[in-house]
């Protein structure tokens, strides 16, 4: 079954987060995870939350079945173009979920992850934070 299963990495103003939670529910998405309010450089432009680049974005995290992925992006992508917003989707295979590790460990290593997301892969794909 995980082999059908796909981890979704969503970005969009945080503006929309209200509505990408509602689209979530519309597209029999029970569970996810949200940064709120992330700061970064990318294409739309400077994300920082202060006076001169008060724009932030929210990236969620899913994994959902594969089947999923395409009405989900529908969805969104619909919302965005109606909406002039910019989102972006990137998704991964998913290969286990398992919870083997003590919670502080997870916690850990999720921060170590956040970090290297935001100071090297989303700069590098371009993508605003």
């Amino acid at each position: 079954m995980e082999d059908d299963m796909k981890l979704l990495m969503i970005i969009v103003d945080t503006e929309c987060r209200e509505e990408v939670e509602v689209l979530f529910q519309h597209n029999d998405v029970t569970g996810y995870s949200e940064i709120p309010n992330a700061h970064g450089v990318g294409e739309t432009g400077v994300r920082m939350g202060s006076r001169a680049h008060p724009k932030t974005s929210s990236i969620f995290f899913t994994v959902v079945e594969a089947d999923q992925v395409a009405p989900l992006k529908k969805a969104l992508c619909a919302y965005c173009d109606a909406c002039k917003k910019d989102m972006r989707m990137i998704q991964w295979g998913v290969e286990e979920v398992a919870q083997v590790m003590p919670d502080w460990l997870s916690i850990l290593l999720f921060i170590a992850a956040w970090l290297i997301l935001q100071r090297v892969l989303l700069p590098k794909l371009g993508v605003p934070t």
